[in-house]
Parts: C-alpha cells; sequence; structure tokens
C-alpha cells in the first residue's frame, strides 16, 4: 500500500495495538462506529448525523447512553475531554462501548406523515428489526411539520 494510506475500521471495537503498526507505515486510521438500522453515526468519535443524543447511562457517570432518532439503542460510551485516538475533537470513545439492555416507553406524539396508518407500520418494523416497542399516541397529530416522541423508562403495567 502507498505510503499516506488512511485504513478505516468498522464493525468492531478499535483495537489500539493497530496504531503504531499503522504510524510505521505512514498510514493514518480512521475510526467508523454505526448499525445496520441507522448507518454510520460517528467517525473517530464525532456525531455524523444532527438526531443523536447523549443521556445518563446505567454504567456510570463517565458512560452516556446512546440514542438516535428517539430509539435508545443500548450502546453506552465514555464521554472524555481527553480525546478519541483517532481524533483530538471526538469527545465519545467509541473503542470502549458497554452493551445494556434498556427498556423504555416509546410514544410518537405527532409525525408529518398523512395518515397514522403510516407511522403504525413504521412502528412495527422497528419492532422486527430492532426488537423495541414503539407505541403511536392515541392523539397522533399528523401532517406535522416534524416528528415528536415521548421517551421514559419502560414500566409494567
Amino acid at each position: 500500500m502507498p505510503k499516506g494510506s488512511i485504513l478505516l475500521t468498522a464493525g468492531t471495537p478499535l483495537d489500539q495495538k493497530l496504531l503504531p503498526v499503522a504510524e510505521s507505515y505512514g498510514y493514518s486510521v480512521r475510526n467508523f462506529y454505526g448499525c445496520q438500522e441507522f448507518g454510520w453515526l460517528m467517525l473517530d468519535g464525532v456525531p455524523l448525523r444532527d438526531d443523536i443524543t447523549l443521556v445518563t447511562s446505567p454504567c456510570g457517570d463517565t458512560y452516556r447512553e446512546l440514542v438516535v432518532g428517539d430509539l435508545p439503542m443500548g450502546d453506552n460510551f465514555i464521554i472524555s475531554k481527553s480525546d478519541h485516538v483517532c481524533n483530538p475533537a471526538g469527545e465519545i470513545i467509541t473503542y470502549r462501548r458497554e452493551r445494556t439492555y434498556p427498556e423504555y416507553e416509546v410514544v410518537v406524539t405527532a409525525t408529518t406523515t398523512h395518515a397514522a396508518s403510516t407511522i403504525e407500520k413504521v412502528a412495527r418494523t422497528i419492532l422486527r428489526i430492532k426488537g423495541r416497542v414503539v407505541k403511536i399516541s392515541k392523539d397522533l397529530q399528523d401532517q406535522h411539520s416534524g416528528h415528536k416522541t415521548k421517551t421514559a423508562p419502560w414500566r409494567p403495567g
């Protein structure tokens, strides 16, 4: 490979032993994080989408749980001002992920679609793909200027 090549890593936590090896050959390393449902979410600890939120994590004070498009993902990351190893501006340490299995109630209260049946189909698709229940409010506002959801910890009964 030519000097100055960029190695792209994705799919598993970044093996930090790769960094000095890559550097010895004059290569740089970039680290993607994503998922099948939403695609690439972060590059070198920097979000690539504007619908990414980091919320309090059950893993402790240094971690934050990832929420994408109001859907909790169950991936928790350390947030650090000490930089991602591939980018000093990256504060989300994607190679130090902890997995949890959150139980949240997600209720869609408003949608841009013209019919409630459309958002109901989307909710069933999310259940099949992510194993997450998304409910539709009885007072759903359709043809709204944007999508709105309410997310809260799931409570039985």
